[in-house]
Order: structure tokens, then sequence, then C-alpha cells
């Protein structure tokens, strides 16, 4: 993900195909696979990687979380949040640390993001401080 997001898109294909392909449920190295793809141009080949994940999703638990990443390198910013809403609901132990991810910059201004991040920041603020209960 990270080579695709730092403009290296085909090493990083290669590498997340060569993992997904070797950790058929590692739903992470898939989604790695499917942004690389988007990042690369590879559009067509990235929606089927997000759709056979959100098809995954309706059969299993999927981390939706890292799908959002996908769905604003295809320039679908309402599906990014539609992933994250879904990972939300789902409490996904990755929604909160994508929130913070820089490849969902594009959400920063949207309002449901900032409720996302609204509601990470209450949770924080309700937290003891450590050695208190």
């Amino acid at each position: 993900m990270i080579l695709a997001h730092n403009g290296q898109p085909d090493r990083a294909v290669q590498i997340a195909e060569d993992l997904a392909k070797r950790s058929a449920y590692f739903d992470i190295a898939t989604a790695a696979h499917g942004y690389a793809l988007a990042c690369a141009g590879r559009s067509s080949e990235a929606e089927s990687i997000l759709e056979q994940l959100q098809w995954a999703s309706r059969e299993r638990y999927v981390a939706s979380s890292f799908t959002a990443a996908i769905c604003v390198a295809l320039g679908d910013l309402d599906g990014a949040i539609a992933e994250l809403r879904s990972a939300e609901e789902a409490r996904c132990p990755w929604f909160f640390q994508m929130l913070a991810d820089p490849r969902l910059k594009p959400l920063r201004a949207l309002p449901e993001f900032k409720r996302m991040l609204n509601t990470l920041a209450t949770m924080e603020a309700n937290v003891a401080p450590s050695g208190r209960n």
C-alpha cells in the first residue's frame, strides 16, 4: 500500500498480487492488491477485487476498513464513506486507525467523515487516564 501511495503502483501490484495469491483469505492483502491496481490505473481490475471483497463480506467477516482506500483511489468518495460506515457498524478493529490514513485525505471535508472523527474524539475523551478506573 505504501509503494502504491508513494508513486510505485506497478511494483506494489506485483508484491500485493503475490501475497494475495499465497494468502487467499487474508483480506488485507487482497485490499492492498485492489488499492495498488487502482493507483496503477487498472480501475476495472480494482473494481473487480472490491466487488469480490464485498461479496465475501456477505458470507464471512471482511475487514472493510481497508476497502475504503480502494474506493478513494477509484474516485468513489461516497463508496469509501459507505465502506467506512460498514466497518464502523461491524466494529472493525482497524476502523479508527484508518481514519488517520493519509490515503483517505479526500474524505476529510465530508460531513460523515467528520462525524466519524468526532466519534473517535469523544471516545478518547471519555477514557480514564492510565492507572485510574
